[in-house]
């Protein structure tokens, strides 16, 4: 997003936390700011990198089921928390799909989880 842009939401949106919160506008906005940063680091993450080999894997592997082969599902990404209470976790057992990072494939991990 460009920064004129992020500028102007940042301040609209701390002009109605203030107005709404008053005094606590001002942390709440920063905890706002700051919980959002997070999110789009996690998101650029997900799409520049390949998935790490510990427990994030499942985020990565979440994500990409959005983006490449469920649209209407897995909108979570830094957590499938909201798709169990929507409703929109996503079907992913035995899937390989080609990101800009390279493949993410589940079947290995199905294999071994077998055993």
């Amino acid at each position: 997003m460009p920064p004129i842009v992020s500028i102007v939401l940042a301040s609209v949106f701390f002009a109605f936390y203030r107005l709404l919160l008053g005094e606590y506008g001002i942390p709440f906005t920063g905890g706002f700011v700051a919980g959002y940063a997070t999110y789009l680091c996690v998101h650029y993450s997900v799409h520049a990198f390949p998935p790490p080999k510990n427990f994030m894997k499942v985020l990565w592997i979440h994500h990409a089921l959005h983006h490449y082969q469920q649209p209407d599902a897995a909108y979570g990404v830094s957590s499938p928390f909201w798709d169990h209470i929507f409703r929109t976790m996503p079907e992913k057992r035995g899937f390989s799909v080609k990101t800009k990072s390279g493949y993410i494939d589940d079947r290995h991990d199905q294999i071994e989880a077998s055993h």
